[in-house]
């Protein structure tokens, strides 16, 4: 139903107030509230005449780092800068957890890939009319949900695999630390090794 970017002025910051989010709150994939920016109410409130955020949008990386794209997951109120981009769905059209996965695919990093546009003399950008003519392949709602169900079970998988690998790998840097400390201070004999 809308498919637009943030405001183009850069607002005025406060010390607290309604979060305002750039590039660097999404990079990761996740919205990251642990260091942005804030803004008045005032602000907000004119700001969000222009693009309304909504728990279940999605928001996306469009100027520098291109295509990362975040469903909205919080009923947290924020606002965005023109480097972030918004899509709100027409209800009941598309599951957003699958469309989330299909902007994330291969196809459409190399439509981003072809389409960008400021490489070189600038940061390199997504126009609104690109996003806006991205081919997205919608089988039947039924179909997305399997699909958006799937990778959400395998992903989360994965992610519970990559923490207990870094808990590990952190685990063995201290031991080799702690080795090494040994072995340095006399600690361990090492003459019969």
């Amino acid at each position: 139903s809308l498919l637009t970017d943030g405001t183009h002025q850069t607002p005025t910051y406060i010390e607290e107030g309604v979060p305002f989010i750039s590039i660097k709150d999404i990079s990761s994939g996740k919205i990251d509230f642990s260091d942005v920016k804030y803004i008045s109410n005032e602000e907000h409130l004119e700001l969000q005449s222009h693009a309304p955020i909504e728990k279940g949008d999605i928001i996306f990386t469009r100027i520098g780092t291109l295509g990362v794209f975040v469903k909205v997951d919080t009923d947290r109120v924020f606002d965005i800068f023109v480097s972030v981009g918004l899509i709100k769905l027409i209800p009941n059209t598309i599951n957003t957890d699958y469309l989330v996965y299909y902007l994330s695919s291969d196809m459409i990093k190399e439509y981003i890939s072809f389409t960008k546009v400021g490489e070189g003399t600038s940061a390199p950008k997504i126009n609104l009319t690109s996003a806006r003519n991205m081919p997205i392949i919608t089988p039947s709602l039924a179909e997305q949900e399997a699909i958006a169900n799937f990778l959400n079970k395998k992903t989360s998988d994965i992610d519970t695999a990559i923490e207990r690998i870094k808990t590990q790998i952190t685990e063995l840097q201290a031991y080799r630390t702690a080795l090494i400390s040994e072995a340095v201070t006399g600690k361990i004999d090492v003459r019969n090794q």
